[in-house]
């Protein structure tokens, strides 16, 4: 079971989230998500894998021709990495990439770039 826990400031205003994730099948999963006070954030944090650091993101959310994208530019890490992530696009429809965008490389299912290994300490 994997565990996350976020810290999101939009505007002023901070949500912290705890994630949740377990695999029941080859590609099927529960994810629960829940709003959690200040308090048990921070608690929650004492926790936290001491190998691993907090990644810290910039995300910008879009929609183009129907499809919804986020674009998540990563601030701390050692080199400088953008990624770009297709939600709710099933696998017989192809992905209409907006002009703006140039694609250097699908890395769709590559475990080096989930969040749980970008954080890992260099």
């Amino acid at each position: 079971m994997e565990v996350r826990l976020r810290r999101r400031d939009w505007n002023g205003k901070v949500v912290n989230v705890h994630t949740t994730k377990k695999k029941v099948s080859g590609h099927e999963e529960i994810i629960t998500e829940r709003q959690v006070p200040n308090a048990l954030y921070e608690s929650l944090m004492q926790q936290a894998d001491s190998y691993r650091q907090t990644i810290h993101k910039n995300r910008k959310s879009f929609i183009w021709k129907g499809q919804y994208f986020e674009l998540d530019t990563y601030l701390n890490l050692p080199e400088p990495l953008t990624i770009l992530e297709t939600k709710g696009i099933t696998e017989d429809e192809d992905v209409r990439f907006p002009p703006f965008v140039r694609v250097l490389a699908d890395i769709t299912c590559n475990k080096k770039y989930y969040n749980y290994n970008l954080a890992l300490r260099r």
